[in-house]
């Protein structure tokens, strides 16, 4: 699926996660998505710190960020998610060795 309008990717995730809630067919794929997701964001993480246990924690942070953002009311503007993730990465990058 593809979203043309990104200001609807919020509610439709928000949608998304409220069927997986009750639908055990939704809430199988969905865990598969959002494990494909942390797993991305860990590795990624893990080519910045080396560390494969700190990008585990990071991984699930920044997704956990992402996710509770989208689900607060009234929503955050595109432009605040955007402001959290760099106050998350920069104090996680200003811990690593070296910086």
């Amino acid at each position: 699926m593809v979203i043309e309008d990104e200001s609807e990717q919020p509610r439709l995730e928000a949608s998304i996660r409220s069927w997986a809630a009750h639908d055990g067919d939704a809430r199988c794929t969905l865990e598969r998505v959002d494990a494909s997701r942390i797993e991305y964001l860990q590795s990624l993480w893990q080519a910045i710190s080396g560390d494969p246990e700190e990008a585990v924690l990071m991984g699930r942070l920044l997704y956990v960020v992402l996710i509770g953002a989208q689900r607060v009311l009234p929503p955050l503007a595109p432009e605040s998610i955007d402001a959290l993730y760099g106050v998350v990465l920069t104090h996680a990058l200003d811990q690593q060795p070296g910086t």
